[in-house]
């Protein structure tokens, strides 16, 4: 796998809300938690926990369901969650992979926020189901600590088409249990995620691009890209080229320098450097709709915040903009309105501003806008 892919895989993906509503043992109505009467502690494929996450009614804390002759305690903390489980479309132009990774969370349905399940005092099993010939090509990578997710899953040597039954029919299945004992069970489909990333290097730009803001009184719009750079991944603007409009550039900058980045192979340019780039495409349509700019300030970055770069050192990247106003660097031909146009950029974890590029330098703020994936 090329460099660049690899420091695209190993970034967190925002985990989708939509999936199975979790449930106790053999539980038929209802898909969250709450009572059940099961003859034992097994759970056989094909039984209730099949559930595609119709609503039903949560228990309070400490409701207990009959396991056998065993009185077992339903999680509270998970009472009224789900699960879900996403990947990443990968865009029609890109080559096919023989690796695929999904990425699962369990959530509260009410706050829409995820549950700190391994703090639990409860046993977590992760198993994977609807394509039998594929499960022992699955690698489990539990995530503890993790603010996105709960678990990666990575499946290996897969074949066209098999890549495709998995995606068309695979579903991950979560248990809790309790000395041994099935407490509840949650199971979600793999469901795609609204947006990718199509390797571009300065190619034109696409026409499903995600623009995330605008210049010069909005003429230009301005797409989210991500130059790749040593260990570093960087999000950046990326627009149509100066020089050529049938190309593009990535304009951004590295977190550890004032260097600004400026990716691109084509036309020559003497100020360009030629580091590998990709952009922020919709491959559905309407898909964009599940995307959402929401204000911070002050280095807040919500919950369900679209994680899409790293710096040299791992530290993670947001998706964020910010307002510009200018004034434009000397010589240029055009300005920012004077209320300022929204510049797409980056926020570190842990850092108090959200930085972008505006015309060869590099500017941060303290209050602006993340962009978050809205729950189905």
């Amino acid at each position: 796998m090329p460099t660049f892919m690899m420091i695209i895989s190993t970034l967190s993906l925002l985990i989708a809300c939509n999936g199975a509503q979790l449930k106790a043992p053999h539980q038929t109505e209802s898909g969250l938690f709450g009572h059940a009467s099961a003859e034992s502690s097994a759970m056989k494929d094909g039984s209730a926990d099949e559930g595609q996450g119709r609503p039903g009614d949560s228990v309070d804390p400490g409701e207990s369901a009959d396991i056998g002759s065993e009185k077992v305690v339903i999680p509270g903390q998970v009472a009224g969650s789900y699960l879900s489980c996403v990947y990443e479309q990968a865009p029609p132009e890109a080559p096919v992979e023989r690796t695929q990774e999904v990425f699962c969370s369990v959530r509260s349905h009410a706050k829409q926020e995820m549950i700190d399940i391994y703090s639990l005092n409860y046993g977590i099993e992760w198993e994977f189901d609807g394509v039998s010939s594929l499960a022992d090509r699955m690698l489990t990578f539990p995530l503890l600590g993790h603010r996105q997710y709960h678990a990666r899953f990575l499946f290996t040597d897969l074949e066209p088409e098999e890549g495709k039954e998995l995606l068309a029919k695979g579903r991950i299945r979560i248990r809790f249990t309790s000395d041994k004992t099935l407490v509840a069970s949650g199971i979600s489909p793999l469901l795609p995620l609204p947006y990718s990333w199509l390797r571009l290097d300065g190619g034109a730009l696409p026409g499903n691009a995600f623009i995330g803001g605008g210049e010069c009184n909005n003429t230009i719009p301005l797409g989210i890209c991500r130059i790749a750079r040593g260990k570093g991944l960087y999000p950046g603007k990326l627009t149509r080229h100066y020089l050529d409009p049938n190309f593009t550039r990535c304009l951004s900058t590295a977190a550890d320098t004032p260097q600004i980045l400026s990716a691109s192979y084509d036309p020559p340019d003497p100020n360009q450097q030629n580091l590998p780039t990709d952009a922020m495409i919709i491959p559905q349509k309407n898909g964009g709709s599940s995307l959402r700019w929401v204000k911070a300030e002050a280095g807040a970055i919500p919950a369900d915040a679209l994680a899409a770069g790293r710096d040299e050192n791992g530290k993670v990247l947001y998706l964020c903009r910010n307002l510009e106003a200018g004034p434009a660097a000397p010589g240029s031909i055009c300005t920012n309105n004077t209320s300022g146009e929204p510049a797409p950029g980056y926020i570190a974890e842990g850092s108090k501003s959200c930085i972008h590029e505006y015309f060869g330098q590099a500017r941060a703020r303290g209050t602006y806008e993340i962009l978050v994936l809205l729950p189905k």
